[in-house]
């Protein structure tokens, strides 16, 4: 695109945080096995509901702000969190037992620079089955029109619907990556992967806002080998 750092972030008017009002109905889904999605948990919080990606058989990251309660601002009881790895029946839920985040992240701040921190590590109070894939901590080089592809559950009507899409990276201010993808309410805390050429997939990033450049709708995720 060639525009420079400064005035593509400064074109960012609004950006939103993913984060969606979960149900009581929302393992009713079903969902289609996609290669992308081995990794891919759901966090269910007290008022709300994000995606994650499962990084070992305790563990998996997601968005910081998703951790947060919407009044007072907060940080959620860890009693009350759920991890769910694949939503349809027979699924797999777990407690969380601790809660690690990046200590720059401000869950008041509005700055485009604070979401280089959003992101938050979860453990697990038992293990979690299953595939799960490592954030690359070389930190795959990055280059404009990269293919990328993002994965993440959205709510429809009370249930959890798969999505995938396809991304290109259009543009990065340190740790932060503005793709063309558009994404919906849910999709905080999703794994974002770099496709290459054999059809392999490296997590480079995790999805943490949707936002307007110009009259675009494009999503912001931050490289997590980078922060």
């Amino acid at each position: 695109m060639g525009l420079r750092a400064s005035y593509l972030f400064s074109a960012l008017i609004a950006f939103t945080c993913l984060s969606s009002c979960a149900s009581r109905d929302i393992f009713s889904s079903d969902s289609i096995a996609r290669p992308l999605a081995a990794g891919l948990v759901n966090i269910i919080l007290p008022e709300a509901s994000c995606t994650g990606v499962q990084i070992d058989a305790l563990r998996a990251i997601t968005a910081a702000h998703c951790l947060y309660n919407r009044k007072g601002g907060g940080v959620v009881s860890l009693e009350e969190i759920r991890v769910v790895k694949d939503v349809g029946p027979p699924h797999v839920s777990v407690r969380v037992s601790s809660a690690e985040m990046f200590p720059g992240f401000a869950i008041a701040s509005r700055a485009v620079d604070n979401f280089n921190y959003d992101v938050a590590v979860l453990t697990f109070s038992d293990l979690m089955p299953g595939s799960f894939q490592n954030p690359n901590t070389l930190n795959i080089p990055l280059r404009l029109g990269d293919e990328l592809a993002t994965v993440y559950y959205k709510n429809v009507k009370k249930h959890l619907e798969l999505v995938e899409t396809p991304c290109s990276l259009l543009n990065r201010k340190k740790s932060v990556l503005v793709l063309d993808c558009p994404v919906d309410f849910g999709a905080s805390g999703a794994p974002v992967y770099k496709i290459g050429r054999n059809g392999s997939s490296d997590l480079v990033a995790i999805i943490v806002a949707k936002a307007m450049w110009g009259r675009k709708r494009v999503a912001l995720a931050v490289n997590v080998g980078s922060v």
